[in-house]
């Protein structure tokens, strides 16, 4: 069993569109970007799956291969942190390979990179 970032992931997690200049504090989205690889990572090692590629896969996806350091703000902070990272560490092993899994509005387009 190998973890795939599917679309559904890219689409619910994925920026929700660049943005244009710098917010207050950068370091919040970048913070959070590595978190939920982090969060993504651990329910990966409970599964028995390689970390390492379930965190890189999902950085890809989430970040269009920019990487975290491309990540400037989370759309809502409060909801990422109490809702949707905790939603995804409480996935089963099927739920983080399977393209059917759901996510909250709380995980929908949260990370938001810097325009290019």
């Amino acid at each position: 069993m190998r973890f795939h970032a599917t679309p559904l992931v890219l689409i619910l997690l994925a920026m929700a569109g660049p943005v244009s200049g710098c917010s207050d504090n950068d370091d919040v989205g970048r913070v959070g970007c590595n978190d939920l690889l982090r969060t993504f990572g651990d329910v990966a090692d409970r599964c028995g799956l390689d970390r390492d590629v379930t965190e890189d896969e999902i950085e890809f996806a989430v970040t269009a291969g920019q990487g975290c350091e491309a990540i400037v703000a989370l759309r809502d902070e409060e909801a990422f942190y109490e809702e949707c990272l905790p939603y995804i560490e409480g996935f089963t092993c099927e739920q983080l390979t399977s393209e059917d899994t759901t996510y909250p509005p709380s995980c929908t387009m949260q990370v938001l990179r810097m325009e290019e």
